[in-house]
């Protein structure tokens, strides 16, 4: 099972979090810059960090240069709540 999620990202913040928008769109807040993609770097490594995957099992899918990001991920929807409450 797959899931696509829609991540608005907040990007150079102080602290790092999230909340959720709705059941499928998340807001991150990343401490890193938007530049060379480190920002999308540290996003991945929150993602992987929350769910308890490996960075390579998140695949980003659009929104490399922009601030509304789409990533699918192996994990259904339901199991993704469960481990990001």
């Amino acid at each position: 099972m797959q899931t696509t999620l829609t991540i608005h990202v907040h990007a150079h913040a102080r602290q790092a979090r999230y909340r959720w928008l709705d059941t499928s769109t998340l807001k991150m807040h990343v401490c890193a810059p938007r530049e060379k993609g480190k920002a999308n770097e540290r996003l991945i490594a929150d993602l992987a960090s929350h769910l308890h995957l490996n960075k390579q099992d998140i695949q980003m899918v659009s929104g490399h240069n922009s601030t509304l990001k789409r990533v699918i991920l192996p994990l259904s929807l339901e199991e993704i709540h469960q481990r990001m409450p």
